[in-house]
């Protein structure tokens, strides 16, 4: 090992870990830097498995999509954090947290010659929706790659002080970011005037965790498909018809599909039609061959994910409620992502709210520059830029009582860190000990109802032995604290007994 990687950076590197592409930059010399990593400022979020070698990642990983779909894995950020997923590559199990820390690794250890060692210490972005699963698996998958995680902080919040660094002014602003695989909508207060310091306050969010540009070039793929099929080919996606090919020709025209539907989506971003064209596409069992040439049109292609922009409009509704806003309080709207350079995404947005989106923003790096920006504030460097960012719980958080009740005890959008307490009394006579229910909900809720989406019980445990006294006479505080980084500490302790009580803490990670 060279003496450059020995040592550690000064830097903290911000990593936007995206659904279909990752960034990394870090804040020098005044400003956000995108680092290039094996000479690209993006890279796929793709990792290739092979039986005797190291993985491939990237962009060769990337080109393995379809043609070795059973070892090669994309789109794993919208895994991450599921206990269930079960897949075995070459052999070996993997999980979430393994290949998104290879994803992580990869651009670690390509970043080194640009920030002069060892890039140890990291912020990296997530969705603003993620759960408490997610979160905790994306620290995990840092912790494997080597990373000390200082934050982590939502895309959104991210994009937005990419964008509001540097600016003098007050205003109330709108993230719509649609990346690959995600999108989120963030609402934030920017204030520029508090003590020289450019303060982010987060009013309200809501987002989508499997929406984005994979979705869009599924939907061209599809009609790409039907167009071989009308040419009289075969349905190269459906796998289990017999159609007189093999899987393998079917996943390699495949392949070629997907490689076509994400250059027609990007050349549609300028014109109105293109042309597509796979001459040799596939072959069947009589060695005859079928070509695809056919045009695609702007309006075949938004009709085609016009539900999916859909889905992200009400999105946008539920956030200006939440932030008790209508959408003339806007000053600006941002669009985050690469996928928001599709024309109808901004058309979609310039009608709901009356007014352009600012276009002065680079869509597919902004999260990893403004993730740069709030590394470089936490870091120990000289060159601090100023900036503070308030964010909010995303859920009611408190425990089950009698009945099956739910009790909050911190309310939905309370300002991170937060603290808070109740005290609750024992329900029969010497009562041994106390159970412990810690429960999230996206809406106020009377009833534990595990039905309601975005719901979890994050943990139990159990308070005792109790001292032994008649109901209601003994009681019992439950203290629930959240830090910046979203870890909550939920801590019981018996009140009025001999030594202090008992006592038990549990720390759990929600959003």
């Amino acid at each position: 090992m060279s003496e450059l990687q020995e040592k550690n950076s000064p830097y903290v590197v911000g990593i936007d870990l995206g659904t279909s592409t990752s960034i990394l930059a870090i804040y020098r010399k005044g400003r956000p830097e995108v680092i290039p990593i094996s000479g690209e400022r993006v890279t796929p979020s793709a990792v290739s498995y092979r039986a005797d070698t190291a993985p491939l990642i990237g962009v060769q990983a990337k080109r393995r999509t379809l043609i070795d779909p059973e070892n090669t894995v994309v789109s794993i950020k919208r895994e991450i954090g599921n206990a269930s997923y079960d897949r075995t590559v070459c052999g070996q199990k993997i999980t979430p947290e393994a290949v998104s820390a290879l994803i992580l690794e990869h651009l670690k250890n390509g970043a080194t010659e640009h920030v002069e060692g060892n890039a140890r210490k990291a912020i990296i972005t997530i969705p603003a929706n993620f759960e408490n699963n997610q979160r905790q698996a994306t620290l995990e998958a840092g912790r494997l790659a080597g990373l000390e995680v200082l934050q982590l902080v939502e895309e959104p919040v991210a994009a937005a002080v990419a964008y509001g660094f540097g600016s003098e002014r007050d205003q109330t602003i709108l993230v719509y970011d649609l990346g690959g695989g995600t999108f989120d909508v963030c609402i934030l207060k920017v204030d520029t005037q508090a003590g020289g310091q450019a303060k982010f306050r987060v009013l309200g969010k809501a987002g989508i965790p499997k929406l984005g540009g994979d979705d869009f070039d599924d939907a061209i793929m599809a009609i790409l498909a039907a167009e071989l099929v009308k040419a009289g080919g075969p349905d190269v996606l459906d796998l289990k018809k017999d159609q007189g090919v093999s899987k393998k020709k079917l996943r390699t025209a495949c392949q070629t599909l997907k490689e076509k539907a994400e250059i027609a989506k990007i050349e549609l971003t300028d014109a109105e039609k293109v042309a597509v064209d796979a001459p040799n596409l596939i072959k069947n069992e009589n060695g005859q061959e079928f070509h695809l040439s056919c045009e695609l049109t702007r309006e075949q292609f938004n009709a085609a994910v016009k539900p999916l922009l859909e889905q992200s409009t009400e999105c946008i509704r539920q956030a200006l409620v939440e932030a008790k806003l209508t959408a003339e309080d806007i000053d600006r709207i941002i669009l985050v992502g690469g996928s928001t350079r599709v024309p109808c995404v901004r058309t979609m947005v310039t009608e709901m709210f009356g007014k352009e989106p600012y276009g002065d923003i680079e869509p597919d790096t902004a999260v990893a520059q403004g993730a740069a920006i709030i590394g470089a504030s936490l870091s120990e460097a000289a060159e601090k830029p100023p900036v503070n960012y308030i964010t909010t719980t995303s859920h009611f958080l408190g425990i089950e009582t009698v009945g099956r009740r739910f009790n909050e005890i911190l309310p939905k959008n309370s300002d991170v860190p937060a603290e808070n307490k109740k005290v609750y009394a024992t329900t029969y006579d010497n009562m041994k000990e106390i159970r412990i229910s810690i429960f999230q909900f996206p809406e106020k809720v009377e009833f534990i109802d595990l039905k309601v989406p975005g719901s979890a019980c994050l943990g139990e445990f159990y308070l005792g032995p109790l001292r032994e006294a008649p109901k209601g006479q003994v009681h019992v505080e439950v203290r629930f604290g959240i830090d910046q980084n979203g870890m909550l500490t939920v801590a019981a302790q018996e009140l009025g007994a001999a030594g202090g009580g008992q006592a038990k803490q549990l720390e759990i990670r929600v959003s």
